[in-house]
């Protein structure tokens, strides 16, 4: 469990399957997946989360030059707690300093705006 000034923030466990090859391999791929879902009662004691509070789960798994699994990662995040900036190149070589030299200024627009209460309104039917 990684904490932030005495808040847990997430929750990891890895795996690594037993195959009949040498531990230091190079991952070749990576796959992950990203979804939000309700806690388990030891999840959301762990996270402190409230009642009601979902998950942002990823799993990330790593795979070596034959397709076979080097390892298996699932990371979860109290979903009150975090926002997912994601940036993929256009398919052009692009150096990755130069995907976008302002991602820490959009991730705290992102992260500030998540943080901000929705004003009530009502919408007529």
């Amino acid at each position: 469990m990684a904490t932030a000034e005495g808040e847990p923030r997430e929750l990891v466990a890895n795996y690594f399957p037993l195959v009949q090859k040498p531990p230091q391999r190079t991952a070749d791929r990576l796959a992950s997946v990203i979804s939000a879902r309700m806690p388990s009662r030891d999840e959301a004691a762990a996270l402190a989360t409230p009642p009601g509070v979902p998950l942002l789960a990823m799993l990330l798994a790593s795979y070596d030059e034959d397709g076979d699994p080097i390892q298996v990662m699932e990371t979860v995040w109290p979903a009150d707690r975090y926002a997912i900036y994601d940036e993929y190149p256009s398919g052009q070589p692009v150096p990755t300093q130069a995907l976008d030299p302002d991602a820490e200024r959009h991730l705290c627009m992102v992260t500030e705006a998540a943080l901000d209460e929705p004003e009530e309104t009502s919408h007529p039917r």
